[in-house]
């Protein structure tokens, strides 16, 4: 009888964990494995950005499952294979397994599939992914912005190698494809230089939803920080008919940043709303300019003042889902100043809502505290 050593029995038990966790397909695109490909993997396809393996025997990008190689000397966190982002197989994670496998793979799936982690975060406590529309009010056909901030000087950022994050929209009120896109900002504070970053954006037209990811390819954390990373640009080409004005909603759903080690930090998520008119001479931004109204202090402990430069007709604060918000609002000095005071548990976002004739004007108020 033959006995086995010690180091026969560790490769003999190498090789049979090997088979045991590896012993299945690669799907072009689904770089973390999962059973879809989505904004997560192109996290991960940044962190093995540049990593270089055993190539598969067959090089194809096409949906469809491939035989693995022989194990890459890197691993993910967690113990999950760089093979995986090869998208392509030949052999080494470039810009390639992006374009021709995550972006054409987008949001396909195999069997057992495991959902996504992600992490959303709650206001005034984590970082914001904060959406900032242009106008408050648009009349149908004009384009405007819904800018996207990640963090900011109260709560920047600390550490970011990519981030993900889905929305949802008012797809009855898109009729074109082209009339929502996303344009991410050049040289924006995740990657100044503008060199080592890649975004992916996708969208879809029916439901109403989309994603976006970025992520660094130079294994280098980006942060402390925060700013704009980006717009959605949007035309709203017609309301219902019988309607003079509508609401567009647009709200982030879900969030994952990760830093370069895949340690997921919090992102506070946000929502918008934008007035959409049919017929209007003007936007109200141009009637009630925001420079001329001021809400301080914001962030706000106890309470906070409105201060506009004409007298207001009226004021309104909404919470982040555009639901009228409980709150004691008093008119001082013929409109032009307002009192807004709030009861316990009040902490989050909210929309404060300046009237004057028929212009309106929102602003943002985060309360920190919990009432007085």
């Amino acid at each position: 009888m033959k006995i086995l050593n010690k180091k026969m029995i560790s490769l003999l038990l190498g090789c049979c964990i090997w088979q045991t966790q590896y012993a299945q397909k690669v799907w072009p695109g689904d770089v973390n494995n999962n059973g879809i490909a989505n904004g997560v993997d192109l996290l991960y396809w940044g962190v093995a950005y540049g990593a270089t393996g055993p190539a598969r025997a067959e090089t194809t990008s096409d949906w469809s499952e491939q035989n693995i190689p022989a194990p890459w000397p890197q691993s993910f966190p967690g113990g999950l294979n760089y093979l995986y982002a090869d998208c392509n197989g030949d052999g080494i994670v470039n810009n390639q397994d992006e374009d021709d496998a995550i972006k054409d793979n987008y949001n396909k799936t195999h069997d057992g599939i495991t959902p996504d982690a992600y992490l959303n975060g709650v206001p005034g406590q984590a970082p914001g992914l904060t959406l900032q529309p242009q106008f408050a009010e648009v009349n149908v056909g004009q384009e405007f912005h819904i800018n996207v901030l990640l963090g900011d000087a109260q709560i920047p950022v600390q550490s970011i190698y990519g981030i993900t994050f889905k929305v949802s929209f008012d797809a009855d009120l898109i009729d074109d494809e082209e009339h929502l896109e996303f344009e991410e900002t050049s040289s924006s504070w995740i990657d100044p230089g503008g060199l080592n970053s890649r975004v992916l954006k996708k969208r879809d037209p029916d439901t109403g939803k989309a994603e976006v990811a970025i992520t660094r390819i130079d294994h280098q954390n980006a942060g402390p920080g925060g700013g704009k990373i980006g717009a959605f640009s949007i035309v709203i080409e017609d309301i219902i008919v019988g309607l003079s004005r509508d609401t567009f909603h647009m709200q982030i759903d879900s969030v994952l940043l990760i830093d370069k080690d895949l340690n997921m930090y919090p992102v506070a998520p946000d929502t918008a709303m934008v007035i959409v008119k049919k017929q209007t001479s003007a936007v109200s931004g141009n009637l009630l300019q925001s420079s001329n109204v001021e809400l301080f202090p914001n962030p706000a402990r106890q309470d906070c003042t409105i201060r506009a430069g004409i007298p207001l007709d009226g004021v309104q604060v909404c919470d982040a889902l555009g639901r009228p918000a409980n709150f004691m609002i008093e008119q001082e000095q013929d409109g032009a100043v307002w009192r807004v005071r709030w009861p316990k548990n009040a902490r989050g976002v909210y929309l404060v809502r300046c009237y004057a004739g028929e212009a309106q004007l929102v602003k943002r108020l985060l309360i920190l505290n919990e009432g007085p």
